[in-house]
């Protein structure tokens, strides 16, 4: 879930504690440390705050989808669904939802030609590794 679907306009911190009647002098490490702390503390408009739900969906599964041998005029199609293009292995992969993975394997045959999508499940603690 992100930030617009929390009622939200906007992506930007600044924005962002803004829209929640905080204010902060940006762009120096510690300043936007704490201010991003406060964000995540603060309720929204369901009660709970901001980093219970980005927990709770952290700890959601998920698969890396890679689109091995999609034909390089599929590359619009997949740019528009949120792929991104992995230079080493030379193939266009995102992360879905578990739940979604059959849906997106018939997306990647159908819209793609893609016959042979890998899918490799993700855990929370792998998802955000450098």
């Amino acid at each position: 879930m992100g930030w617009p679907e929390l009622g939200f306009d906007g992506r930007k911190l600044g924005h962002l504690l803004m829209q929640q009647g905080m204010f902060h002098q940006g762009h120096r490490a510690a300043v936007d440390v704490w201010a991003t702390i406060n964000l995540l503390g603060s309720a929204m408009p369901d009660g709970e705050t901001a980093l219970a739900k980005l927990i709770r969906q952290a700890e959601q599964p998920s698969v890396k989808i890679e689109a091995v041998n999609a034909p390089y005029e599929a590359k619009d199609a997949l740019k528009g669904r949120g792929y991104r293009w992995h230079v080493d292995k030379r193939t266009w992969w995102n992360e879905i939802p578990v739940a979604n993975e059959p849906a997106e394997r018939e997306w990647l045959r159908d819209a793609c030609s893609c016959k042979r999508p890998q899918a490799t499940p993700v855990t929370w603690s792998q998802r955000h590794r450098g």
